[in-house]
């Protein structure tokens, strides 16, 4: 089949996918990053001198908090350059290799939880809800185009997605310091729990109802 699907595969890696890094080896981790990022311009010729530079500085690196940070914007770039290659597909792979390749890639940017991150995960959220996960991992930076995405997708599935990704930011990153900071407070009571509220009336029930979820835990702290 020329049109497989990346959703396939970052499925199944979701199901085994474990979101705390702590649960694997630092080791673990270095050996996986580099394992992919090997595999970066194996696919329509897609590296450039620049990004093979930064991929030889990986695979000669030993400390993973250096690997991460320069493995980073490479992934970034690779995705964005498969997309590309795609028509802006990010569901649609040549081979079933390129489709596991390009979730594996995914998954190893979502774990990160890096700022830097935002704008491609946000680009692969139709996916699935690893890039979500990816999104809230992060935190804070991921407010606004979750905020945006709920407001403006035309896809339902992707506004039901920035409703759930909203709601787990507010209790993971703002709920835990809301008494304290008062700027979490205003965040939390100006922008996104209105936002919440409005989506309520979304036209599509699978949003209003994830809307209702994430006021739920919100109220709940």
């Amino acid at each position: 089949m020329k049109q497989l699907h990346f959703i396939i595969k970052i499925l199944i890696i979701i199901n085994a996918f474990s979101y705390a890094r702590g649960e694997n080896s630092g080791q673990q981790w270095v050996t996986k990053t580099k394992r992919i990022v090997s595999m970066i311009g194996t696919y329509h010729e897609t590296a450039t001198v620049g990004m093979r530079d930064t991929v030889a500085l990986i695979l000669q690196e030993t400390d993973s908090a250096r690997i991460e940070h320069l493995a980073v914007p490479v992934i970034i770039q690779e995705l964005e350059r498969l997309y590309q290659y795609h028509s802006g597909s990010v569901t649609a792979a040549s081979t079933e290799a390129e489709g596991e390749y390009g979730g594996e890639l995914l998954e190893l940017l979502a774990e990160t939880g890096d700022p830097r991150a935002v704008r491609i995960l946000v680009t692969s959220m139709p996916s699935g809800w690893l890039a979500v996960r990816g999104l809230v991992r992060i935190g804070l930076p991921a407010i606004d185009p979750m905020l945006n995405t709920l407001e403006t997708n035309s896809k339902y599935t992707i506004r039901e997605m920035a409703a759930f990704a909203l709601g787990e930011i507010a209790q993971d990153h703002l709920l835990p310091q809301v008494e304290t900071n008062q700027s979490y407070r205003n965040l939390l009571n100006d922008t996104i729990i209105p936002a919440l509220k409005k989506a309520l009336n979304d036209e599509e029930e699978f949003v209003r109802e994830k809307a209702q979820e994430s006021l739920t835990k919100i109220s709940a702290r």
